[in-house]
């Protein structure tokens, strides 16, 4: 585990003033557009939280945003899953429209195998959380090495995601910062590092998201 704790520091080291300020930041930014979605659909943050985190894998930002709107919008006009479009994976489509229809944030815990979504549903929802959001992008840095979509890693779950979200929490105790902070500097870091671009995945499926969401919201339903 020394050999991820260095391989954190060394990445966490080579950030720019830019990068430390886009990384510390990145989360309480997260957490005011979670409170805006929550207040207009009138939910919790806890629950946007995690039906956020169930839509993100593999999807920008900004299309993640744009799906939960899609999905509680619709949940709050009565339709179904199948009747609303999103960015990502069909399953997490229906998982979020589980969540909202249940209101049981548990269902993405670490019990069930959601060890990602839960920490970063955390994550967004808690700003004194100890949870780590480790991603592909945030095992490499770990790893030392870039792993890629398509790349056969190993799965990201059970001791193997403990014991990378634990190298984050001891660097994070050392620096004095959240291990949330440090992930989040690490990522934008690695990005130029490795010279990543933001997801540009799934182009097709993000303009049907956007085109459905406009006409949710154009449509006769009304959130009550």
């Amino acid at each position: 585990m020394r050999s991820q704790e260095r391989n954190i520091r060394r990445v966490f080291e080579l950030a720019t003033a830019e990068e430390l300020a886009a990384g510390m930041e990145w989360y309480p930014k997260a957490r005011a557009e979670i409170a805006e979605l929550a207040l207009s659909f009138d939910l919790s943050r806890e629950v946007v939280s995690a039906v956020v985190a169930v839509l993100s894998p593999n999807t920008r930002w900004e299309y993640t945003l744009r799906d939960a709107e899609a999905v509680s919008r619709g949940y709050r006009a009565g339709l179904s899953a199948d009747q609303v479009t999103v960015t990502t994976y069909p399953a997490n489509k229906f998982k979020a429209f589980e969540l909202l229809r249940t209101q049981d944030t548990g269902i993405v815990n670490t019990r069930n195998g959601y060890f990602k979504v839960w920490s970063f549903a955390d994550n967004l929802s808690n700003p004194e959380s100890e949870a780590v959001t480790v991603d592909f992008h945030a095992y490499s840095i770990a790893m030392g090495s870039r792993f890629k979509l398509d790349d056969k890693m190993p799965a990201i779950k059970g001791n193997r995601y403990k014991r990378v979200a634990e190298a984050y929490r001891k660097v994070a105790a050392e620096l004095g910062i959240r291990p949330f902070e440090l992930q989040a500097v690490t990522w934008v870091t690695w990005h130029r590092l490795q010279e990543i671009k933001t997801y540009k995945l799934r182009h097709k499926a993000a303009e049907k998201s956007a085109a459905n969401l406009e006409s949710l919201q154009g449509a006769k339903h009304q959130i009550v």
